[in-house]
C-alpha cells in the first residue's frame, strides 16, 4: 500500500509539472532521481519495479518536459494517451471497470465522450462474435 501511494505521488507531481514551472528543480529531479533507483530491501520485488518504472517516466517528463506516449488498442480502435491528465483518467476507470475497460471503450458512450472517441463504431456480427465478451464484463455496463 505504501507504495503505491509513493506512486500515486509521482503521478501527481508529473501532473503538475505539465501545467506549471517549478523553481527548484535541482532538488526536485534529485528526489525523483532516487525515487527511480530506490531499492528498499522491505518492499516485495513488483512494488519495487513499478516504482521504478513509475519514478523514471515522472523524471522524464520533469527534465525533458516529455510524456511516454501510451497507445491503448480495443477492438479495430486505438486511443493515444499522450499527457498525465489523460493517463490518471485511464487508469481510474481501468481500476474500477478491470478486464472490461476495453469493451467499455468500444460501447460506453459516456466513457467514449470522456476520452473524445465519437460516436461507437457498428461492427457486424461476425466480428462481435469474435471478440467474446463475458457475461461479467457486460455487466459492468451499467456502472454508468
Amino acid at each position: 500500500m505504501r507504495s503505491e501511494k509513493k506512486n500515486n505521488k509521482g503521478n501527481k507531481i508529473a501532473f503538475l509539472d505539465q501545467d506549471f514551472f517549478y523553481e527548484d528543480m535541482e532538488s526536485l529531479t534529485q528526489v525523483l532521481r532516487a525515487l527511480a533507483t530506490d531499492g528498499n530491501k522491505h518492499r516485495a520485488k513488483v512494488d519495487k519495479r513499478k516504482q521504478r518504472s513509475v519514478f523514471r517516466d515522472v523524471l522524464r517528463a520533469v527534465e525533458e518536459r516529455d510524456f511516454p506516449t501510451e497507445t491503448i488498442k480495443f477492438g479495430p480502435e486505438r486511443m493515444y494517451i499522450d499527457c498525465w491528465v489523460k493517463k490518471h483518467t485511464y487508469d481510474t476507470f481501468k481500476e474500477v471497470l478491470g478486464s472490461g475497460m476495453q469493451y467499455h471503450l468500444q460501447s460506453n458512450e459516456f466513457l467514449r465522450n470522456v476520452f473524445e472517441l465519437g460516436p461507437p463504431v457498428m461492427l457486424d456480427a461476425a466480428t462481435l462474435k469474435t471478440m467474446k465478451i463475458s457475461r461479467f464484463e457486460r455487466v459492468g455496463l451499467f456502472l454508468f
